[in-house]
């Protein structure tokens, strides 16, 4: 980046720093100003991922985010998702929902009722509009960090394809809500991951979110 600013500063000032009118200095504080405020929050979020991302076992937790996104992306094509990408090879699925006949809106809001939380998100070249796009993007971040791998994801996607081929159906999804919620107490959230954090915070930045 540094090098890019030198190139224009020669550009606009002349490779001595003169001035098209005149003599003149290159702005030293250029590069510094490229950088920005620097937000005290923006800061103590990239700590703490940093922090994370420099333990050994974060690999591990990353390589498992994608290995579950893989099979709900394989789960969801075989039963006639059309997944806009074709696949992942990250966090992400991005599924075309008419494929299945519905828009991104409907297919949310019926996954809502059944306790499992999608985004609408608009699709490549999608006609529609940005609130009512064709699409919806999951994300299997949060499930990992839960605990749960590729046989637990087959049985997620298993309730996302039930609840989708009946967006309708107000009794399916009270029952798969109340299988989720049964299914999740195997999964419970991490008790300590808050301790973890402020604990991480404080020895990094001396402070405590604690309140």
């Amino acid at each position: 980046m540094l090098h890019t600013l030198g190139q224009h500063q020669r550009q606009q000032h002349g490779e001595h720093g003169a001035d098209k009118g005149g003599a003149g200095e290159p702005d030293a504080c250029e590069p510094v100003r490229s950088q920005r405020g620097p937000l005290e929050h923006v800061i103590a979020g990239k700590a703490v991922c940093f922090g994370e991302a420099l333990r050994p076992d974060f690999k591990v937790y990353a390589a498992q985010i994608v290995a579950n996104a893989k099979v709900l992306a394989e789960e969801l094509t075989r039963a006639g998702f059309r997944l806009t990408s074709g696949g992942t090879d990250n966090h992400l699925v991005l599924i075309d929902m008419t494929s299945k006949g519905l828009w991104g809106k409907v297919a949310e809001n019926a996954l809502g009722r059944a306790g499992i939380t999608v985004n609408k998100n608009l699709i490549p070249n999608d006609t529609r509009k940005p609130l009512d796009p064709s699409g919806i993007r999951m994300g299997t971040a949060a499930l990992t960090t839960r605990g749960l791998k590729e046989d637990a994801m087959r049985k997620v996607a298993g309730w996302i394809i039930e609840v989708c081929d009946h967006p309708d159906d107000e009794t399916l999804a009270g029952r798969v809500k109340q299988e989720i919620a049964e299914f999740a107490k195997d999964y419970p959230v991490p008790s300590d991951l808050r301790g973890e954090v402020d604990r991480f915070a404080f020895n990094i930045l001396g402070v405590s979110l604690k309140r």
